[in-house]
Parts: C-alpha cells; structure tokens; sequence
C-alpha cells in the first residue's frame, strides 16, 4: 500500500503567507477606519438636519420665536432621543457610561469656560430652571426626559458671559450677531452664524487633550439658510 502522507508548510511559505496577511491588513484596516468615521459623519449630519428643521416647525408655531433649548424640542418636534446623540461622542468626563453626557461644548475647553452654560444635559444647574427650563424642567415631559445632548446650541437661553453680550442670554446674542452679519451686506455672515454645532468629529493631537489645527472638522447648522458648513474649532472660526 502507498503512503499518502501530508506535505508541511515550509518556514518560507509560512513567512510569505503572514507577510501576506500584514499587507492586506494594512491595506484593509485604515480603509475601514475611514468607512467607520464616515458613518459616524453621516449620522450627525442626519442629526443635525432633523434639528434644522424641528427649529423651524418650532419657530412657526411660537411667533418666530427659537427654542430655549434643543430638548424643548422633544418630543413634539424630535420623537427620538437618539438625535441628540453624535456618534462620534466619546464621552471624556462626566457619566462615562453613557455618550452625551460632557454636552455640547467643545471637548477641549475646561469645564470652568463659558461654554459649559450651554450644557443641555441634566449634570446642567447653571441656568434660571424658571425662567429657561429645559424640557426635564417641563411638567408634561417630566417622564421621559431629555439627559443627554452631544451637541452645542448657541441660541439658548442661557445667560451669556462672552465679551460684549454680557446681560444677554447666548440666543439674544447670538440674534444680534446675525443683525451685524446682515448689516455687512455681501461681505458679511448673514445668515451664516452657526446655531447648532458638532465637535466630536474634530480630530486630536496625539498624546494631547487638544484638537488638531488647520483642519475643518466642526460641523454647523446655518441659522440663516439652514445648510450644513465646516470650521475649524477656533472661536474665531466656527462662531465669530
């Protein structure tokens, strides 16, 4: 009878084969990275859409007027909480087991900085709860609450501590930057002041709790003709 035994692998051939697999992995794994970070994008952007026009059908039924926060919205204008989530959220302080929970303001400032009063979560207690109430504060909705929010609403009521717009909440102020962008003519803003605001997809130094420079990555919602357009994350970029 004859033998039918099975040839090894050589050293080579396994060689061959792992640096094989490391090309194609090397190949494959970035573009799925890039697959994943666009998905994400997608998502906020859809996110961002639905709140550009549930401000709008807000606006026509309260004399014109904006929300004091993106959570009066819901759920008579968003039917899902989900919305106000951005995938791209990762949650660096705050409740870690639950996205949203840093707020909207950009990752990089402290809390400490003015951009924290515009936290439309429930860790948020720096505001006139009877004046401005979110939609925790809202007895009809006191059951199914709104806690978390990755996102940055400059027209909420808040009260505003920037430079010049002291005494005015950030929604009167930011109104009255629309009134300077308009009076510019062309060469002006306008409509252009951002009104809701994403970070999360901002990219970050390496071994830094900073945002990478040069790169347009913040994601805003027109106030004026509601399209979506890309900053940079200096304030002088994204909001003034």
């Amino acid at each position: 009878m004859k033998s039918t035994g099975t040839r090894a692998f050589t050293l080579v051939e396994m060689l061959t084969v792992v640096a094989i697999i490391g090309v194609l992995a090397g190949i494959i794994l970035p573009a799925m990275r890039k697959a994943k970070e666009k998905a994400k994008r997608t998502q906020c952007l859809n996110n961002l859409m639905q709140f550009s026009r549930a401000i709008d059908l807000f606006r026509v039924e309260h004399e014109d007027d904006f929300p004091d926060w993106l959570s009066n919205l819901y759920p008579s204008y968003i039917d899902s909480k989900e919305a106000y989530l951005c995938p791209a959220d990762y949650c660096l302080q705050g409740d870690a087991s639950h996205i949203g929970a840093d707020g909207g303001k950009p990752w990089w400032e402290p809390d400490d900085r003015e951009f924290k009063q515009t936290d439309d979560t429930k860790f948020n207690s720096n505001f006139d709860k009877r004046a401005h109430p979110r939609n925790s504060e809202i007895s009809d909705s006191n059951n199914d609450p709104v806690d978390y929010c990755s996102y940055l609403y400059t027209f909420c009521g808040a009260p505003c501590p920037l430079s010049g717009h002291r005494g005015y909440t950030w929604k009167e102020a930011m109104m009255r930057e629309m009134a300077k962008g308009e009076s510019r003519g062309p060469a002006g803003r306008g409509g252009r002041v951002p009104i809701v605001s994403c970070f999360w997809h901002q990219k970050r130094r390496t071994g830094h709790d900073s945002y990478v420079t040069g790169q347009k990555d913040v994601l805003n919602v027109a106030v004026g003709h509601k399209n979506i357009y890309y900053t940079g994350a200096s304030a002088e970029k994204w909001w003034k």
